[in-house]
């Protein structure tokens, strides 16, 4: 099969198969579609081609919906607290939570200080500090 190292390899934009192999990978993708074929009968490198197709149209999928899904989020929230609430509760409830999201800011901003702080600046003081 040749060399299959780190060596960089070239492909031409658009890579073909013959007519035959052409063919059969799209039966198998039909196939597969129905049903009728599963993805363990695969030879190993078309299923790792898949799985590589189906991750990245997932991520595509998950990162396009991430907005809209905390907006939805959100507003099922606010929703649920004032159908559950006086609205002195809610009130009460929100002021809780800005608290809450204010600590919360303020203990990752000491963490983040403490790590920068303890980093040493060089290869030479992490060795002076280690001996």
């Amino acid at each position: 099969m040749g060399d299959l190292g780190e060596s960089t390899r070239a492909y031409p934009d658009r890579i073909s198969l013959s007519d035959t192999a052409e063919h059969y990978l799209g039966l198998l993708a039909d196939d597969l579609q129905l049903g009728r074929v599963e993805l363990h009968q695969l030879p190993p490198s078309l299923a790792k081609l898949i799985a590589y197709a189906h991750q990245d149209g997932y991520d595509a999928g998950r990162r396009s919906r991430d907005t809209e899904v905390e907006n939805l989020t959100r507003t099922a929230d606010h929703w649920y607290l004032r159908a559950n609430n006086t609205p002195a509760q809610a009130r009460e409830i929100m002021a809780a939570r800005v608290d809450q999201g204010l600590i919360a800011a303020f203990n990752q901003q000491l963490h983040e200080a403490a790590l920068t702080r303890d980093q040493p600046a060089s290869g030479d003081d992490a060795r002076r500090e280690v001996a």
